[in-house]
């Protein structure tokens, strides 16, 4: 099994879904949880700005710096809803490449199975100097 297979194997595990599942379905579901992610980390950002703007309008420290304990949870979610967004657009592209570099090979009761090609793995700095 070669690398993007295993991690696209692992993607599927960590989000739930079965292999056997179509494509299309998983695509539209990651989509929808793209967008939920998305508005997410906007409320974030303005629960981030709402408490900021409290903070400069308290004159007692003690009250800024429980303000400042919500900032700083809000920015604890603000990264993990950024780097779960991040997964889940890493999926989308792996399951790209995967839907674009496959062949259909026959399987059990005349049915059909997607069958990589060839993946590669490259490294970022190796597409910036071909650039």
């Amino acid at each position: 099994m070669s690398l993007c297979e295993e991690s696209l194997n692992e993607m599927y595990e960590r989000f739930g879904f079965s292999r056997t599942r179509p494509a299309a379905e998983v695509r539209d579901e990651l989509k929808d949880m793209e967008q939920k992610l998305r508005k997410s980390i906007q409320m974030e950002l303005k629960v981030k700005e709402g408490a900021e703007a409290m903070r400069r309008a308290y004159g007692d420290r003690r009250s800024a710096a429980n303000v400042g304990s919500v900032i700083k949870d809000s920015l604890t979610r603000f990264d993990e809803l950024s780097q779960e967004l991040q997964d889940v657009q890493t999926f989308l592209l792996m399951m790209e490449d995967v839907s674009s570099t496959v062949v259909p090979s026959p399987g059990p009761n005349g049915s059909y199975f997607l069958v990589p090609i060839k993946f590669s793995v490259v490294k970022v700095s190796e597409i910036a100097t071909e650039t």
